[in-house]
């Protein structure tokens, strides 16, 4: 492995790359949308994306194909509401409002999720949590009235980038419990490719050329981009220091998103994104801690406790951290991608 690989490889590197790679993703979509239809766009992005999973599944797992009906079903809930609807809000939305502002407000995803676990899974939250709810709604309240130098805002907009969030939300709470063995890299590959379907066809419907997009070259590199990068080599790396940290720990990756986004689209485009913006993020980023409260005690907890021990504490540990015994960073790949969402 030489220097340069074993450097990027280390996991704060990788949380750091990951966060950044997601969060450019936004001012990638803010590129190609300047050419390419909304759901044209993201169609053929996870129709690219899916057949390049699975094919690499094919050649690493030596298996592309999902083998039950749980599987399926998996598959059909991604492809519908992690990928299609996702994805259409979003993109949609992005035509009226900017890259930064969108990667704020989707990270209302994980207040969400909890909300939905309550309604449909009897979950219950206490006091904290329930002030987190309200706080997180405060933020977005924050940023709908932020001014920014060259930001798009409109409220139109901002519903349906909340509504790509609420739609993931949804569609990782019904993911939430696995009973089926299949790797996750099929399962997404195929839900990937499905979505790309339901996309297309919706595009369809409201009359997009998808056959006849207008390229530009602009617009392709942020297709590439958004398809390689993005979708193959984020869901790679977010599979990678899953391995390697508790999901609570991997779920602040979101919070890097809008610090990325934001730094590109002033690099870009000449945004400024207003102060009341950040502290609009800062509230909902304060929202999603009192949500997610014991999940972060208990993080902050074992990092004392390997300090104590004079043990590497995960997130900043040199080399991938596999605690014996521990499975929590591997069983909660679903809460996590509910909380990462790009």
């Amino acid at each position: 492995m030489t220097p340069i690989v074993r450097f990027v490889w280390r996991t704060p590197v990788l949380f750091l790359l990951l966060g950044t790679v997601w969060g450019s993703s936004f001012i990638a979509i803010d590129v190609g949308l300047q050419s390419i239809p909304p759901l044209t766009f993201a169609a053929w992005r996870y129709l690219i994306a899916g057949a390049l999973l699975l094919v690499y599944t094919g050649i690493t797992l030596r298996r592309w194909l999902p083998r039950s009906r749980a599987a399926l079903t998996e598959v059909l809930i991604i492809a519908v509401f992690l990928i299609a609807a996702y994805h259409a809000f979003l993109y949609t939305g992005q035509l009226t409002v900017s890259a930064p502002v969108a990667a704020v407000l989707v990270n209302l995803s994980p207040i969400f999720t909890a909300v939905l676990a309550v309604v449909w899974m009897g979950q219950r939250y206490d006091l904290p949590a329930i002030a987190g709810f309200v706080t997180g709604l405060i933020g977005v309240g924050i940023v709908a009235v932020s001014p920014g130098v060259g930001l798009r805002i409109d409220g139109i907009g901002m519903l349906l980038v909340i509504g790509a969030g609420l739609s993931f939300a949804i569609g990782s709470v019904l993911t939430s419990t696995r009973t089926d063995g299949t790797p996750q890299l099929v399962i997404h590959g195929w839900g990937m490719l499905g979505g790309a379907a339901v996309l297309a066809g919706g595009a369809v419907l409201t009359g997009e050329p998808v056959g006849a997009v207008p390229w530009g070259g602009a617009g392709v590199l942020a297709l590439v981009y958004l398809a390689v990068a993005s979708s193959i080599f984020g869901f790679l790396m977010f599979y990678e220091l899953l391995s390697r940290i508790p999901t609570a720990e991997l779920n602040l990756v979101g919070y890097i998103q809008p610090i990325a986004a934001a730094m590109l689209g002033w690099v870009i485009f000449g945004h400024e994104v207003a102060i009341s913006t950040v502290i609009g993020f800062g509230v909902i980023a304060v929202g999603f801690v009192l949500v997610h409260h014991t999940s972060v005690e208990t993080v902050l907890a074992a990092h004392r406790r390997r300090v104590t021990l004079r043990q590497p504490v995960s997130m900043f540990a040199v080399d991938p951290v596999h605690p014996e015994g521990d499975q929590s960073s591997r069983t909660g790949s679903v809460n996590a991608r509910a909380e990462t969402a790009d």
